[in-house]
């Protein structure tokens, strides 16, 4: 399984998970739009999320402990180069991990 076309579209973000902490609760965002946040990727960099208005974007919370969202990356991969000429952009933002233990495996994927 390769990521290497994925990674480019992928900007994997890192939220502390100090931000994370408290009780979840379920949000209802059909026709909503998100609120605005700045991140670290992973080349050190940052996001600003409305540098992306006007592209439809799609934010993926994952994990590298989560067995499903990994297996659902060749998914993401597939839907992305289908539409990305129309505007799709995929943040993806790990939740859980270090940064550089998120940096190591993506580089893995990237040469898979």
């Amino acid at each position: 399984m390769t990521y290497r076309a994925l990674v480019p579209a992928l900007i994997a973000v890192f939220l502390l998970s100090s931000a994370m902490a408290g009780e979840s609760k379920p949000v209802e965002l059909q026709d909503r739009t998100a609120l605005d946040f700045q991140a670290r990727t992973l080349d050190g960099g940052e996001l600003q999320l409305s540098s992306l208005k006007g592209k439809v974007v799609l934010l993926n919370f994952w994990g590298i402990w989560c067995i499903p969202c990994r297996k659902e990356i060749p998914k993401l991969q597939a839907m992305y180069e289908e539409l990305r000429h129309r505007g799709l952009e995929i943040v993806g933002i790990d939740v859980g991990d270090e940064a550089e233990t998120a940096r190591k495996y993506v580089a893995q994927q990237s040469t898979s």
